[in-house]
């Protein structure tokens, strides 16, 4: 059985967090993390192109 829909983008995102969980253990609180976080996210979205 094999549908259109896949969770790919999902699974890169949650390696992500856990990389950063991993290298940061011990030595970050969660708004650090957080912030961490949020800028790899920012930096691995894709550039939308919009059409005029």
């Amino acid at each position: 059985m094999s549908t259109d829909w896949s969770s790919g983008p999902v699974e890169g995102r949650v390696n992500d967090l856990k990389a950063l969980k991993r290298s940061m253990f011990g030595r970050a609180k969660p708004p650090l993390l957080r912030k961490r976080l949020l800028l790899i996210a920012a930096s691995r979205r894709p550039l939308t192109v919009t059409a005029r």
